[in-house]
């Protein structure tokens, strides 16, 4: 079925476990007006999804495009690979700033989002694993005295937090110790408390805050 919006905003992510997240945050924020599409199947496919985009039925209704994407380890790099993507999609205006929409004739504004924030390595798993880290301070020695036992305390930002997030997702859900980043934000897993920490604020005010363009 050919994908349809319902909204004139869109949230264009890497993958499926951070559609869940964004879907899940923005219900527990009470934050309206946006529709999260179909993702971009890494951080390599969003020029891909933009075409596609460009090609729906409903691409005239739409305002502005939000791409996230994750730092890693290279905050600049990260940003100007998703950049070359928009401008190798044609058409579209091409951010110089991050959280700052730009826009094209005949087309919707596209701004950039690095997670987990502007000028910090990381990912979406790094949020994460700080939220739970501060609902459950009790565990922060135990998984760095066990990152530092099994060696990931000297991998990159990205990989040793993606560690520390499935090692701990099997510490605080209980009622499945296996449980994926795409579905932890399931209610009856009981974790939808971590979306009210701190952690989220700064990504929750951006979109809170995102313009309702002309």
């Amino acid at each position: 079925m050919a994908e349809t919006y319902s909204e004139t905003r869109l949230i264009l992510c890497e993958g499926e476990s951070d559609n869940a997240f964004f879907r899940k945050l923005m219900f527990r924020r009470a934050i309206g007006g946006f529709q999260v599409v179909e993702p971009a199947k890494g951080n390599t496919g969003f020029g891909s999804r933009l075409q596609s985009i460009r090609a729906n039925r409903d691409f005239g209704k739409l305002k502005a495009i939000i791409i996230v994407s994750d730092n890693d380890n290279d905050l600049g790099g990260s940003f100007r690979a998703v950049a070359q993507q928009i401008h190798d999609a044609g058409g579209y205006g091409v951010p110089r700033k991050r959280k700052t929409p730009k826009r094209s004739p005949d087309h919707p504004a596209v701004a950039i989002y690095m997670l987990p924030s502007a000028n910090r390595k990381g990912c979406l798993e790094t949020l994460i694993t700080e939220s739970i880290l501060s609902a459950r301070p009790n565990v922060e020695n135990c998984i760095d005295d066990y990152s530092r036992c099994v060696g990931s305390n000297g991998w990159d930002k990205s990989k040793r937090d993606k560690m520390r997030l499935h090692s701990l997702l099997s510490v605080v859900c209980e009622n499945d110790p296996a449980v994926s980043t795409s579905w932890m934000w399931k209610d009856e897993k009981g974790l939808l408390n971590l979306l009210d920490d701190p952690a989220f604020n700064q990504l929750a005010d951006f979109l809170r805050d995102f313009p309702i363009l002309p």
